[in-house]
This record gives C-alpha cells, sequence and structure tokens, in this order.
C-alpha cells in the first residue's frame, strides 16, 4: 500500500462487493428495502470500523459493535454485546461490577470473531460460573499461568471475546461496567505504526468477504425454508456460534394487509426466553421504539402459560404484539438458553379482524394510548440499560 487512497480502496473494494451481493439476493425492489438495505450496510461497515481499527489486541478495550444503533446479524434486543480484541499470548486483568443481567457470557473465539465462520470457541464462561462479590464486583484473568478464583485460559491463536449481558427487566437490571488491562506489558503502548493498521484493515476487509458472506448466507437460506413457520434447533446447534447453550429459532414472516401471524409457544422453565422480528437483511431495526420484540419478563401469557405472539403491519390492539416497522416480509428469531426440551412454535395465518374470536378469551389488548406509553418507557428503559 503506497499511499492513503491506497488503504481507502482496499476497504472500499470489498464493502462495494459486500453490497452488491445483498443486492443481488434480496433485490432493493421497494422504497422500504432500499432504506433499510442501505441503513444496514451502513451499520455493518461501523460495526467493522470499530472492531478492526479501533481494536488494539496488544491494549485492549471493551468495544460496542451491535445496538440499536448498530443493528446488524438479528443482535438480541435484550442483549448489550461487547468485544474484545486480544492477544492469545498475554495477560490480562478484567475489573469492575459485573451488573444484575440474569445472562451473562464470556466467550473466546480463535482466531478472531471478525473472520466468522473461520474461528472456533476455545472457552466460555457464564455467570455460574463466576466467583463474584456480594457487592457485585469482578475480577476476571484472561491467559497466563493458572490461578486460583476467576481466570480463563488463552490459546496461543486466541484472537478475541466476546461478552453478553441479556436483560429480561429493562427497567430495572443493571449493566455491568467493567475494565480489562495488559498485565505483561507495560504502558503506554507505542504509537500506531502503518503495519499495525494495514493488520486492522485486513481484518476490516475479512469482515465483509468472510464474516459478512457467512451472515447473509444464513439468512437468505432462512429466507428460502418457507413463508410463515418459525422452527428451533437442539441447543447443540450453538456449539459452532452463538451464546452456548442456547436453542436458537429461525423463522419468516409473510404477510398480506389484513393478515397477521399468530405464534404459539409453550415456553421451556428456564431463565431466559425471547422471540423477535428483523428486517429481510436480520437488521434487528428500532428495537428501543417499537415492541419488535418480547422476553419472558415482557410478555402476557395465558392462564395456561402458553404464549401467542401476534405478527401483524398495523397494530392490532394485542399486547403481545410483536411489530416488523413497516415490513409484511421478514425474519423470526427465537432464543431459548438452557431448556430441558427444543421448543416447538405453531403459526398461523389468520385474518386481522378475526384475531378476537380465534386468540383466547384471556388475551390482554391495549388501547393506542396505552401502546404509546409502552413503547415510551421501554425507549426511556433501553436507553438507560445502554448505558449513555
Amino acid at each position: 500500500m503506497s499511499d492513503a487512497t491506497d488503504l481507502v480502496d482496499a476497504v472500499v473494494g470489498p464493502w462495494r462487493d459486500f453490497v452488491a451481493l445483498l443486492e443481488a439476493d434480496l433485490p432493493f425492489d421497494t422504497e422500504r428495502l432500499r432504506v433499510d438495505g442501505m441503513r444496514f450496510t451502513l451499520a455493518y461497515l461501523a460495526a467493522g470500523l470499530n472492531m478492526a481499527i479501533e481494536g488494539d489486541p496488544a491494549y485492549p478495550q471493551f468495544l460496542r459493535f451491535a445496538d440499536a444503533l448498530c443493528s446488524w446479524g438479528i443482535n438480541n434486543p435484550d442483549g448489550n454485546y461487547a468485544l474484545l480484541p486480544l492477544d492469545g499470548r498475554g495477560t490480562y486483568r478484567i475489573t469492575g461490577d459485573l451488573g444484575t443481567a440474569p445472562v451473562i457470557e464470556f466467550q473466546v473465539h480463535a482466531p478472531t470473531f471478525l473472520g466468522a465462520p473461520d474461528y472456533r470457541i476455545t472457552g466460555a464462561t457464564k455467570r455460574a460460573d463466576l466467583e463474584v462479590g456480594p457487592d457485585g464486583t469482578l475480577e476476571l484473568w484472561l491467559g497466563g499461568e493458572p490461578r486460583s478464583g476467576n481466570w480463563m485460559p488463552l490459546t496461543p491463536d486466541a484472537e478475541s471475546v466476546l461478552f453478553r449481558q441479556f436483560f429480561g427487566s429493562w427497567d430495572d437490571q443493571r449493566p455491568a461496567r467493567l475494565a480489562v488491562e495488559r498485565m505483561d506489558l507495560p504502558y503506554p503502548p507505542a504509537p500506531l505504526a502503518r503495519a499495525d493498521l494495514e493488520a486492522r484493515l485486513g481484518r476490516l476487509v475479512r469482515w465483509f468477504t468472510d464474516a459478512g458472506v457467512h451472515w447473509h448466507s444464513i439468512c437468505k437460506a432462512t429466507l428460502a425454508a418457507g413463508d410463515n413457520r418459525f422452527v428451533f434447533h437442539p441447543a447443540s446447534f450453538s456449539d459452532a456460534g452463538g451464546h452456548q447453550g442456547q436453542s436458537y429459532g429461525f423463522g419468516v414472516h409473510r404477510l398480506g394487509p389484513d393478515e397477521a401471524l399468530v405464534i404459539e409457544i409453550d415456553p421451556p422453565a428456564n431463565a431466559y426466553w425471547s422471540v423477535q422480528l428483523a428486517n429481510r437483511f436480520w437488521d434487528s431495526f428500532d428495537y428501543d421504539r417499537r415492541q419488535s420484540s418480547l422476553n419472558m419478563d415482557q410478555v402476557h401469557l395465558d392462564a395456561d402459560g402458553r404464549f401467542h405472539g401476534v405478527v401483524a403491519v398495523a397494530d392490532p390492539g394485542v399486547a403481545n404484539w410483536l411489530d416488523p416497522a413497516g415490513n409484511p416480509w421478514g425474519s423470526i428469531m427465537g432464543r431459548f438458553l438452557d431448556p430441558a426440551a427444543t421448543p416447538v412454535a405453531t403459526c398461523t395465518v389468520v385474518p386481522t379482524a378475526g384475531l378476537r374470536a380465534f386468540l383466547p378469551s384471556d388475551t390482554r389488548w391495549v388501547s393506542p394510548e396505552e401502546r404509546s406509553d409502552i413503547l415510551r418507557r421501554r425507549h426511556v428503559a433501553h436507553q438507560l440499560r445502554q448505558g449513555f
């Protein structure tokens, strides 16, 4: 690379190829798709810039890369995600307040998550595995010599740690506040050298050419599997990637203007479960201001404990409405952590006008004013949960 133009061209070319792939497989043939498609490709670029360019494996910090402002890969609306780039030959200490999210996981990758699917999970530690002080304080060591207490080994080729927090109640569960320090090198780090920048640009290119193509292939296969269906996989499906021990459900809704999709599930007894919608690009879209997702603390279950969720383009007044943000055709995702059995979802297309007759008599209904208040509180709670 001879100058700044070459550096830019090295990234812009692969990004354009990625956008062209999306356009070829998911034609931007409506105004809604053109808007959603451009928003998604920019968000995916921004996520890669944050993780690859700002990520310093030698002296890292936690980098947020998937949230309501930068959504991709059908990220979980209940989740705060952070990536920690690292050098598997180093020693790191994480300290701070672990917060009160019911679901916590530190997951180590070798090599980097940015090159998916070419990485393996070499270790995962959940909240139950950690020794945490009565006030929520945490000390976790990564790499180096084995030690007592909280310690995760690193293989020499380890290059990233993904930190997940999943929340049930957005209103009153406290997010973690964590810091990391490199323990086997002195501070400060050396100034960024050209060779280091080129290595980071290489990781960014892989974010488009490897990871982007990988996520897109899964998304495309899901959309091609059939309309108005929702199928869960056994929890072992997550062994190759994703949150460990989680049963993932993939589906598609495709509805006419006067139709609704009713999703019925008997939730397994477990600590965490949720159902969400996304558009055709696996962009989770506006979940902070729209009820495009529901989890176990947010839903209204029937008297027999059964969940009925309703997907409809216009608000039908059902408390368990799943809002597709104007997308009559899009994706469905479910997450059930450590279920005793693989969940089963039943999907039925119903005329919107016939919902009251179809749904159980104890279904909860809400007025437009109540919906607005629910969404206003959701927006505020999400901002506080993100830590802004």
